[in-house]
């Protein structure tokens, strides 16, 4: 999980917050369809930055394991 959102931490945080909200409402509401389609959505809006990201770790030798390890959402481990 550490890794995911070391790989979304520069989205929106609101606009990510609602596309969750969207996911919860249609799960809620027992619409398969419409929840499968709003996670798709979510997956498919953070899809570019996450690779983006993913590719400066190939061509710096980033370890994305060691990269990502006690951070979350940009504050610090204590």
């Amino acid at each position: 999980m550490q890794w995911l959102f070391h790989l979304t931490k520069d989205r929106d945080p609101g606009q990510q917050c609602l596309e969750h909200e969207h996911l919860y409402a249609a799960i809620a509401d027992r619409n398969p369809d419409r929840a499968a389609a709003s996670a798709f959505s979510h997956v498919h809006s953070g899809r570019e930055m996450s690779l983006r990201l993913a590719a400066t770790w190939a061509d710096d030798g980033i370890d994305p394991v060691a990269a990502t390890k006690g951070r979350r959402r940009g504050r610090t481990s204590v």
